[in-house]
């Protein structure tokens, strides 16, 4: 009986040579035994060899590389037969397959090592059963799953309460503004919506949030599908710079300009932030590279800008007809789970809903998705009264709109809720942490009379 298909191993290594990007779409299925033919192990071995060295891996560079170092029988001839067109829904479908064989094949392995107990009387049952147990065991686990016990748990709990006895608090990734910071932060494993309606800076702190985790020693990565990489990168400079965005991008520069920017850049060019400026406007893209950045530059948080305006692959959502409130809440537990898995800070910008009568952003209003804020650990919501003509209202009522924002921790899985004020420089696009608010100038005057009075 056949637990192989040679066929579709052709074809899954003509698809990694094509689109390299698969490689990381792949990852819980690819390895060495998912392939039977030992020549395929060894073009696969290759193919990631290349990649793991951030070198293209295609026909040609695979055929100069089996052209220097021959091995197993896999010469260039050889290398020239992977030339399978092949799309990415059929190269996950193969995978599946593919595994779902690899996982036969040790089913087989361990019917003939129990049949060889029975028969060889004379062989090693100690060894044997201790194999067979091993194989037994291993068989059906999920890929990239990882068992452990409650000591093991417990272990680790005890460690984390003795670092408290002994005064070291583990803090997460620390974002500049006291009001969250002193909670701990973000922290790697966890999911972080920033919701907002449209036109509140939802970018802007993403900027901000990115730059303080990079200058704490933590790489970060950008994903924007709506903005280019250079129009991030303004954003983020305004502040050190001290000049608009928009100055930058669409303006001339005199010769002060020129001077201040020369002498403060270099304060950004050696943070570890990188971009993926490609058109990744799907899920499954960005997925993939994660991954890959996880792996090679060990980015720690990463920023995605925004929710709303990814996308599935159109096959899958003909075939599936998701509605939006499903599509963006298998986004969001799909980002959880990586963000876990690869234990990073995933940090997704949403939508709210308008709501002309009270713009107060609320939960309820994540647009698409009560979903979103189930899989999400933290979420945090911009609200600037100035842009609508209003004021704070409950303890805030006193403090003056211009310039500010009200950030607040909507939902903290593992840090509890909260609200602080901070400022907002529009023409910088920068919020900042605020120790004192100003507040209103006629209720500031009222105030002072009161307590006089008192």
């Amino acid at each position: 009986m056949l637990v192989h298909n040679l066929d579709m191993e052709e074809r899954v290594l003509s698809g990694l040579l094509s689109h390299n990007e698969w490689i990381e779409a792949g990852s819980d299925y690819l390895c060495r035994e998912l392939f039977f033919e030992p020549r395929h192990q060894t073009v696969y071995e290759a193919i990631r060899q290349l990649y793991d060295n951030g070198k293209p891996a295609d026909i040609v560079t695979l055929s100069l590389h089996f052209f220097q170092q021959p091995k197993d029988g896999v010469d260039t001839a050889f290398v020239s037969t992977f030339v399978h067109y092949i799309n990415e829904d059929t190269l996950m479908y193969y995978l599946r397959c593919l595994y779902e064989l690899k996982e036969r094949r040790r089913y087989k392995e361990v019917a003939e090592l129990a049949f060889d107990i029975c028969s060889k009387l004379s062989a090693p049952f100690d060894e044997q059963q201790q194999r067979i147990t091993q194989l037994v065991h291993d068989i059906g686990m999920v890929p990239g799953s990882r068992v452990c016990d409650m000591m093991e748990a417990n272990s680790q709990l005890n460690r984390i309460i003795m670092d408290h006895a002994n005064g070291v608090t583990p803090m997460g990734i620390l974002t500049g503004f006291d009001g969250l910071d002193r909670l701990g932060g973000v922290q790697r494993g966890d999911l972080v919506v920033i919701a907002a309606e449209s036109s509140q800076g939802k970018t802007s702190l993403a900027c901000d949030l990115c730059v303080s985790a990079a200058r704490g020693g933590h790489p970060c990565i950008f994903y924007s599908v709506e903005m280019s990489m250079v129009q991030i990168a303004a954003r983020m400079a305004a502040p050190c710079v001290d000049i608009s965005p928009r100055v930058m991008l669409l303006e001339r520069f005199d010769q002060a300009l020129f001077k201040r920017f020369d002498s403060r850049i270099g304060q950004m060019l050696d943070l570890p932030i990188y971009f993926d400026d490609g058109i990744r406007s799907t899920i499954e893209r960005i997925m993939a590279g994660i991954r890959h950045v996880v792996r090679c530059q060990q980015v720690e948080c990463v920023f995605i800008d925004y929710l709303q305006v990814l996308q599935h692959n159109d096959e899958e959502v003909a075939a599936r007809r998701r509605t939006e409130e499903q599509f963006f809440g298998g986004v969001a537990r799909q980002l959880k789970n990586i963000a876990k898995e690869l234990n990073i800070c995933v940090v997704l910008l949403s939508q709210l809903s308008r709501d002309r009568s009270n713009p107060a952003p609320t939960l309820s209003r994540l647009r698409g998705s009560g979903q979103i804020a189930e899989a999400a650990d933290v979420v945090l919501t911009i609200y600037r009264p100035e842009r609508y003509g209003r004021n704070y209202s409950g303890d805030y009522a006193l403090v003056d709109p211009r310039g500010t924002a009200l950030i607040s921790i909507a939902k903290g899985r593992n840090i509890g809720t909260g609200e602080f004020i901070c400022g907002f420089n529009a023409d910088l696009t920068h919020f900042y942490p605020l120790d004192r608010p100003a507040l209103l100038e006629e209720d500031a005057r009222m105030a002072t009379r009161r307590n006089r009075e008192w």
